[in-house]
């Protein structure tokens, strides 16, 4: 690779990188392509060198975050005993350190509502995005048929996603706390049993 294209594809990385950490905190209409360039050391005309506009920046953040999101779940899976597994996914997902840290976090709690009104090539990346880590989800369930153990994990990560989300939105840190304490302890309960053991 040609000292040049390897320079675009590390500009090209550090423009999504930082898109990624200033769209998850202030939302996709809260940052303006200029904005996006200035916080990368660019100028506004070098964003169409590597996006056609700002809906194939936010497809690829789609792509990037949750690739992201994947790596620190599976690390916290796989590091954890054969019994511990969804103690550990949602310990590392409903923490206080994500509900604090957004810019870094998975995207769907922070983007979910914005990418519903973007073109389809946004919400397709949002879509495949979604399916892989509900894979991941369905990984840590207790065995049970597969449509119904594919059912559960969207009910779990439904309720992770918008656990996170609320222990966002709300300003009284003892009930966001709660929020993400008692979604923690009731989905380990709940999810942890196959459906036939819950019936």
């Amino acid at each position: 690779m040609k000292r040049s294209q390897q320079e675009k594809q590390q500009t090209h990385q550090r423009i999504v990188k930082n898109a990624a950490q200033q769209i998850r905190v202030e939302g996709v209409n809260g940052v303006g392509i200029a904005d996006l360039m200035g916080q990368a050391g660019l100028t506004h005309g070098g964003f169409y060198a590597h996006f056609r506009n700002k809906d194939a920046l936010l497809a690829e953040i789609c792509h990037t975050g949750i690739a992201e999101t994947l790596e620190r779940l599976t690390q916290a899976i796989d590091n954890a005993p054969a019994n511990e597994k969804i103690s550990a996914l949602l310990d590392a997902y409903l923490s206080v350190y994500h509900r604090d840290n957004p810019a870094t976090g998975c995207i769907m709690p922070t983007l979910a509502a914005d990418v519903a009104r973007r073109p389809e090539e946004v919400r397709t990346a949002f879509t495949e995005g979604y399916e892989k880590l509900l894979q991941l989800v369905v990984s840590v369930l207790p065995e049970d048929t597969d449509e119904q153990r594919y059912d559960r994990a969207i009910a779990l990560l439904s309720e992770m996603v918008g656990s996170l989300l609320l222990s966002r939105a709300v300003n009284d840190p003892a009930l966001s706390e709660r929020i993400l304490r008692s979604n923690r302890d009731y989905a380990i309960q709940a999810f942890g049993k196959t459906s036939m053991e819950n019936e």
